[in-house]
């Protein structure tokens, strides 16, 4: 990405006001200074205090907030992006940081010399062990390596995916506080991108305060993990053949009920039941 260009740096706001302070400081000292901070406020309550904090003082770079009536959670990180990219400024990549996370003074100019297309770079990178079962059964990724997931606080990514109707729209309002899964699954699984570790150098606060916690302790991040995992995410060779099998007794349970056992022997005779018989994962086949 041009060292010139303005980058996007969206970012949420719900309980840590005492952060948005230390946030501003930290984006003050770095050394690139071509960015703009998006604020999405998912606490009304807090419009005042927070507006306060974020124009009390002038910098040099520009800072623009929406206050929204409901919590939407990480998504709203993806409704702003798709709100610049149909905007006059259309930002080819933007940056999504959290107020949990530390970061040091090069961490846009890092992120910046990492942008690439179709291709998601995060801090927090994670490989999945073979044959997960849970969201957690997953190792760190180091240095600059492949990744089956990137979380969304910490990371540069090619903007046109918010451009995909199929990212908003597929995703049902049950797992919509579980955005970091849908983000991986939908880039790696729908459209094919890279997902990789980003050489940023953050840290994460844990306070306590993430909206997520109340999501794993009720399994709801396990659920929505075990049903991406279904539709083929993460899937070994073996695991597809299995399913891919199981599906075909599926569809062999329907032909004969559909057509009888008479046509559905004959067929089975003559090899037409087989022939070019192909599966697909059906992809968006979602629990609303």
């Amino acid at each position: 990405m041009p060292a010139a260009a303005e980058i996007p740096i969206i970012m949420c706001a719900w309980m840590r006001i005492e952060r948005m302070k230390i946030t501003l400081d930290m984006l003050v000292r770095q050394t690139d200074k071509h960015f703009h901070l998006y604020v999405w406020n998912n606490n009304i309550r807090i419009k005042k205090p927070l507006e306060k904090i974020l124009f009390g003082e002038k910098h040099f770079f520009g800072i623009s907030v929406r206050h929204s009536a409901k919590n939407l959670g990480g998504l709203a990180r993806f409704v702003y992006a798709n709100q610049l990219r149909t905007s006059s400024v259309k930002p080819p990549f933007v940056i999504f940081i959290d107020d949990d996370v530390v970061f040091d003074h090069e961490m846009v100019a890092t992120l910046r010399r990492e942008a690439r297309l179709k291709t998601i770079h995060s801090f927090y990178a994670k490989r999945y062990v073979p044959e997960p079962k849970r969201y957690l059964d997953r190792l760190s990724v180091r240095g600059r390596g492949e990744a089956d997931y990137c979380g969304t606080a910490g990371m540069i990514i090619d903007a046109s995916v918010f451009d995909q109707k199929e990212l908003f729209s597929r995703l049902p309002s049950r797992y919509r506080f579980v955005e970091d899964l849908w983000l991986s699954y939908y880039c790696s699984s729908a459209l094919g991108w890279k997902l990789l570790s980003s050489s940023a150098n953050f840290k994460i606060v844990h306070d306590g305060k993430d909206q997520w916690i109340n999501f794993s302790a009720n399994g709801r991040k396990d659920e929505f993990f075990s049903w991406l995992r279904s539709q083929g995410w993460l899937k070994s060779k073996s695991e597809l053949k299995m399913q891919t099998n199981r599906c075909d007794i599926g569809m062999d349970i329907r032909m004969l009920f559909s057509t009888g056992i008479g046509t559905y022997v004959r067929e089975i005779a003559t090899g037409l039941m087989r022939r070019k018989r192909k599966y697909k994962v059906s992809l968006f086949g979602y629990p609303q």
